[in-house]
This record gives C-alpha cells, structure tokens and sequence, in this order.
C-alpha cells in the first residue's frame, strides 16, 4: 500500500511518465514484476477482485485446459490467473496496441510461460472497428460498441476484429477450461462467434454484463435478453458473483444499477453436480 501511494504521489508530480521499471507483488503467495512503463501498468500493483482467484483455482481443478482471455487490458486477469497455475495456458484477446506491447513486458519481465497475446478483439465477423477510449491511452473502459457510452472520447483506434472460430484452427487448442469475457458492452458478439467453440469444450465462462439501469434504455436489454436466450440455448446456467466470492443462481438478469453486480458465471449444466461446496452457490 506505501509503495501505491507512493507512485501516486509521483504520478501527480508528473515524474511517473518519464521513468520506466518493475515492482514486486506478492499474489497468492507468489512473487509477480509489475512493470511500470512511463505509468502504464501502476494500477496492476493494487491488485482488485481476489475473489476471481479463488474462482480460478476451484474451476481450473474441476476442469482442465487453456484459459482463453477476452479483453485482456494490461494484465489485470492474466496476472491472477498465472498466480493460481503457472503452467496453464493462457490465451489474450486485446485489440489496444499500447496494451498489447505492455501485456508482452509483463509476460517478459515474468517469463510466464504458455502464454500467446493476439492482438486482436472479438466479434460475430471478421471487420476493422473504432476502439473507443475514454478515459486515457489503455482505458479498461474502452469499447468497440458504437454509441455504448455517451462520454466523451478521449482518443480511438482503428482495430481489427474476428469472429473466434476463424482463427481457432490456428491456435491449436486441445481443450478450453475457462474463458473470460470483458468487452464494455460487445459481449454479445463475442458469445455469438464463440457458440460452437462453447458447444464443442463446454467451458466455464466470465462474462462482465454492464447495467441496465431502466426500461428506458432498450438497446442494452435486448441486447441482455439475447445474451440470455444464447446462453440458455446453449444449456449453461447464468450466476451472478457477489464480491465475497458467493454465486447467485439466476432465472435472468433483470434491470438494476448496481456496478458491484455485474460479473457472472455461465456454468454448463451438465458440469453442476461435478461443482464443489466450496464455490458457495447460494
């Protein structure tokens, strides 16, 4: 927490974007270098979301195979991810050039082994899109999805998408344990250039679904309710997480504007009498 405030500190004197290097973190009783790239890469030493550690390790156990991340942003889940099983391979989806080439120094600085960084994001068609960011160069908030958010933009690229079936035979994937979805908004693509891939290794699926906050906002609930339909067709189970790592069997997502509420499971059906007691389903 020092060495945190710290950085801050430095970064509000405007000396943090001048300097580059590495700082150690204990995460899960293992040593992980957070590289700090001119600021790029500070956030990643206060480390949010622990609970999804446990998460990881109870579902890499139960279920075998490569981890396949969807959004992967500067490393936030690849870092918890490697703390949980090293030797688990780990696949990144991230269409931001600046977050790629600081995904590429952490797995260096690391030297994380099976781990591929695509750059690239993940859509129902294979297309170059905006990457819309709104809140700095490698905002965790940034979206492909024209109109998602009515910020102001603070700087956008041009990316290409594919749908992930199209470039599934290259990767060379035995089997698939976990994929973790988080888009700001386009999850919906996402899931529908991945059914087959859900249909042939059934895995367990982090997906990040942002608010519907009113009857008012239509776009987002049909958007919802397709997800809904998909998954539900697929035969998988939607939970909803709660922070204290407990899970909420769930008929459908509903309206609400809790951002504490926005991170859920799809669990196949088939795989619920193989879950553990441990994963507190309530």
């Amino acid at each position: 927490m020092i060495k945190y405030l710290f950085l801050r500190l430095l970064e509000k004197l405007n000396i943090l974007d001048k300097i580059n290097f590495s700082i150690c973190i204990n995460l899960n009783e293992k040593k992980i270098k957070i590289p700090i790239l001119k600021g790029i890469g500070l956030y990643n030493i206060k480390v949010t979301e622990k609970w999804l550690i446990k998460l990881f390790s109870e579902i890499s156990t139960l279920k075998g195979g490569s981890f396949i991340d969807v959004g992967a942003n500067l490393g936030q889940t690849l870092i918890k991810i490697k703390s949980v099983n090293l030797g688990i391979r780990y696949i990144g989806l991230e269409p931001n050039p600046i977050c790629v080439s600081y995904l590429i120094e952490l797995i260096k600085k690391n030297k994380f082994k099976n781990c591929e960084i695509l750059p690239v994001g993940l859509s129902n068609k294979n297309s170059l899109v905006k990457l819309n960011c709104y809140h700095g160069d490698t905002d965790s908030s940034a979206s492909i999805l024209e109109g998602f958010r009515k910020a102001k933009i603070n700087q956008s690229f041009w990316v290409s998408t594919f749908n992930f079936e199209s470039i599934y035979e290259l990767l060379d994937i035995e089997k698939i344990s976990i994929v973790k979805i988080d888009v700001e908004g386009a999850e919906l693509e996402v899931i529908k250039g991945m059914e087959e891939i859900f249909v042939q290794h059934r895995p367990f699926i982090f997906c990040e679904i942002l608010p519907v906050y009113d009857k008012k906002k239509i776009f987002r609930l049909n958007r919802q309710k397709e997800i809904e339909h998909i998954i539900k067709k697929l035969k998988y189970r939607i939970f909803r997480i709660l922070k204290e790592d407990k899970l909420v069997l769930l008929e459908q997502i509903g309206i609400h504007s809790n951002l504490d509420l926005c991170n859920y499971l799809f669990i196949p059906s088939d795989f619920l009498s193989e879950i553990p007691k441990d994963l507190n389903i309530l």
